[in-house]
């Protein structure tokens, strides 16, 4: 066996040096890409994780776009049943009114009735009657009854007369 030449051992020296310096670099790679995929995994955990809070998010847009549609239905209702209320109310206070006006003249009337029953009493010397509107005599309280008698002692014997019903009158 032959040894090799100075200058080989020299050129196998430089090539030793060579593939060690490739295989250095070879392993740096290989710890750059173990880092790099590392980071790609990692990447794309976040990417799922984004992905799930957006698919999240888009269910809950999609929940509120319903609950939207149900509330403006909601609120189309309210505003129609509003509207209705507020024609019923114009209708009752003309109604309201129409009813007033009628009671008005209605009393008037009456007053007017009243007061020609009065003279036509006058007239022929009868002094009219205080009566209720069903045609029944008006009675006079207790009270008014006891002041209208100026005779102490007839006051006296009426008070004592119906002093209980009198007292439980006020």
């Amino acid at each position: 066996m032959d040894f090799p030449k100075a200058e080989e051992l020299n050129t196998l020296a430089q090539a030793r040096d060579a593939f060690a310096s490739l295989l250095s670099e070879h392993e740096a790679s290989r710890d750059n890409l173990s880092q790099a995929s590392e980071a790609l995994d990692k990447a794309n955990a976040e990417l799922d994780a984004v992905r799930d809070d957006l698919k999240a998010a888009n269910e809950m847009l999609d929940e509120a776009n319903t609950n939207i549609g149900s509330l403006t239905g909601k609120l189309k209702e309210s505003q129609d049943k509003e509207q209705t209320l507020s024609n019923e109310l114009k209708v009752a206070k003309e109604l309201n009114q129409s009813v007033e006006q009628k009671v008005s003249k209605l009393e008037a009337d009456a007053k007017s009735a009243e007061a020609k029953a009065a003279e036509i009493c006058a007239s022929v010397g009868v002094e009219p009657a205080q009566v209720t509107p069903g045609g029944e005599p008006k009675q006079q309280s207790l009270i008014e009854q006891l002041k209208e008698i100026k005779n102490p002692a007839e006051q006296m014997t009426f008070f004592r007369k119906h002093r209980d019903e009198i007292i439980k009158g006020h």
